[in-house]
């Protein structure tokens, strides 16, 4: 709704975690959620996507986070009939573990 009455709206933000809760998981009690959030900024005619992760595993999860996004941003796009623009990723940090490396015969 904010997309389709304010085409120029900054708000229109997506946050994935909740950091009442997990904040708590820091130290390894749990998982920190990855993803923090997806905004969307509408300009000339155009829905461009915004994604920010806390870490991303390149083996095991890049390539679905990114289609999962895409689709994401097409299906918003389609809700307020706009084109899609642009995909951008953020990562803090992007990293592949040994073992999964070792198991693709990587290097």
């Amino acid at each position: 709704d904010e997309l389709k009455n304010k085409p120029n709206t900054r708000q229109a933000i997506l946050t994935i975690y909740d950091q009442h809760k997990d904040m708590r998981n820091w130290g390894g009690k749990a998982r920190v959620p990855c993803s923090l959030s997806y905004q969307f900024v509408r300009r000339n005619d155009e829905l461009h996507l915004l994604y920010n992760m806390r870490s991303c595993d390149l083996l095991k999860h890049f390539a679905s986070d990114v289609a999962f996004s895409l689709k994401l941003l097409g299906y918003i796009a389609g809700e307020i009939d706009t084109k899609i623009g642009t995909f951008t990723h953020f990562i803090g940090s992007l990293h592949a573990f040994q073992l999964d490396i070792n198991k693709r015969g990587i290097f």
